[in-house]
């Protein structure tokens, strides 16, 4: 009898956030003023929203533990910031 085990390993790198590797992702329709957004980093998402095209209000989500707390408001802020303004290009 062979017993057969897969071991699952969890590895943590942390590196400088480069926000030119940042991407925001228009995903579907929320409604019918306000579209879901998908954040990338490098290719994987790190994050969620919408945005509102009547109030022009938008809300973002960081997954979690990816970022320590101070880190994560200054990059919803400036995610946010840079969609309500159309500095940050929605793809």
């Amino acid at each position: 009898m062979t017993i057969t085990r897969t071991k699952t390993i969890e590895v943590k790198t942390e590196e400088k956030l480069n926000l030119n590797n940042i991407q925001v992702v228009r995903s579907n329709s929320r409604d019918i003023d306000s579209i879901n957004l998908d954040v990338y980093y490098n290719l994987e998402e790190i994050g969620y929203g919408h945005l509102n095209n009547k109030t022009n209000f938008a809300h973002i989500t960081i997954n979690e533990n990816l970022l320590n707390e101070k880190d994560e408001c200054d990059l919803i802020d400036y995610l946010v910031d840079g969609i309500e303004n159309r500095t940050i290009e929605l793809q």
